[in-house]
């Protein structure tokens, strides 16, 4: 994160910049119409930090207004930048990249329920016989991991077992293709919690749905039963 502040405060800069530069040169083009005494010399405080920076006779020759806008407005948005770090609204946009290296477990599954998703994994196993195998699908309670990132074990809440057919993609001339596709069937409860290691454990497929959403399905559901 230290890393994305740094970049966001030098575009924000960078952005400040540019954007005070064109508002001097339409200040500029604007005073040519007023007289002389209401003229005001516009500054650009980004451009007055880099004549310091730079130094000479340009810096030498600021005044202290020029100085005091110049140090103002670094840090007005050095401050804006912190804000905006410190925004959990920058950590929900950014929820899908891993800067920390913390692995694929914490960008999918524990940094969303820190914002308001439940994690569902459909576990895939190597239980298979005639094109089926036997999945399960419940909300990720607990997951283990070695070291190197390899998935050791998974437990999941409320789970539900179901049969699943993978569908290889076809390719042909003269007909359309077709990707390849995972088709579920026979869907059916297991219990309140269940735990699967990494023995008969094939692919793992984790979705992260907003906790509001899956409540406003249930409530319509529960709704459409009893309607």
């Amino acid at each position: 994160m230290l890393a994305i502040g740094v970049a966001v405060s030098l575009i924000a800069h960078l952005l400040t910049g540019l954007a005070i530069g064109l508002v001097q040169t339409l200040l500029i083009d604007v005073s040519r119409f007023l007289p002389a005494d209401y003229r005001t010399p516009a500054v650009n405080p980004i451009g007055t930090l880099l004549i310091v920076a730079q130094g000479g006779p340009k810096a030498a020759a600021l005044s202290a207004s020029d100085l005091v806008w110049g140090i103002c407005a670094p840090i007005f948005s050095t401050l804006a930048v912190v804000m905006l770090m410190a925004d959990d609204a920058l950590d929900v946009a950014t929820e899908g990249w891993d800067f920390g290296g913390h692995g694929w477990a914490y960008t999918h599954i524990i940094k969303p329920t820190q914002h308001g998703h439940r994690p569902i994994a459909y576990v895939l196993t190597d239980l298979q016989h005639d094109g089926l195998g036997v999945g399960y699908r419940g909300v990720v309670a607990d997951i283990r991991q070695s070291s190197d990132g390899q998935t050791q074990s998974i437990s999941l809440a409320s789970p539900a077992r179901f049969l699943f057919e993978l569908k290889p993609g076809t390719s042909r001339r003269w007909t359309p293709s077709s990707e390849p596709a995972l088709v579920r069937y026979a869907e059916r409860p297991v219990g309140d919690v269940i735990s699967l290691d990494q023995k008969v454990i094939h692919d793992i497929v984790v979705s992260t749905p907003a906790t509001d959403l899956l409540r406003e399905l249930r409530d319509l559901d529960t709704q459409r039963q009893h309607g």
